[in-house]
């Protein structure tokens, strides 16, 4: 089988909300990822895998797994792949509670998307949706507008850095809240 077929599989069975396939399909792709250093393909996979973390409620390694995720796009040059680390991180913070965080992300990945060219499909555009429209209930318009508007205004290295951050800082503030 391939790693985009069993990539496939795994993506399948998150779908499916069956996480433990998901996560020990994911963590065969990433293991031959890094033996083979495709560095590049690693960054939606361990993105995946850390949202993955988030869904299933382990806020503790997503962030670690999201905060990887981010380097790596950072370190690769990845601004597409970038993109979905940040929107998982927004999700992330959003799932956290850290409204105005997760708000300046989503309007950072955004406007990247925006600059690119490159929408979310349709099948991620409605969970984006869903996620910013619960932080905007959650804060007064005016922070939501300013958060969105500065995330709007960060330049790909801030977003991709701040994202990075904010997924271990996210993550730490979790495993602690569990101890």
């Amino acid at each position: 089988m391939t790693l985009d077929e069993l990539r496939f599989q795994a993506l399948m069975a998150r779908d499916e909300d069956d996480y433990a396939a998901a996560e020990s399909l994911l963590e065969e792709v990433i293991q031959i990822e890094r033996e083979w250093g495709y560095r590049a393909s690693m960054i939606l996979n361990v993105a995946a895998l850390g949202d993955i973390a988030r869904r299933r409620g382990d806020c503790a390694s997503a962030g670690v797994l999201l905060a990887e995720a981010a380097a790596l796009a950072r370190d690769v040059g990845m601004k597409l792949s970038g993109c979905w680390s940040i929107e998982a991180v927004a999700k992330l913070a959003a799932a956290q509670g850290q409204d105005e965080l997760a708000v300046c992300l989503f309007g950072a990945a955004d406007a990247l998307r925006e600059m690119m060219e490159a929408p979310l499909p349709p099948s991620e555009r409605a969970s984006f949706d869903d996620f910013v429209q619960v932080a905007r209930t959650r804060l007064e318009i005016d922070a939501f507008e300013d958060a969105w508007e500065r995330g709007r205004n960060l330049t790909w290295p801030t977003a991709i850095e701040e994202a990075r951050v904010a997924a271990a800082t996210v993550g730490a503030s979790a495993g602690q809240a569990l101890t």
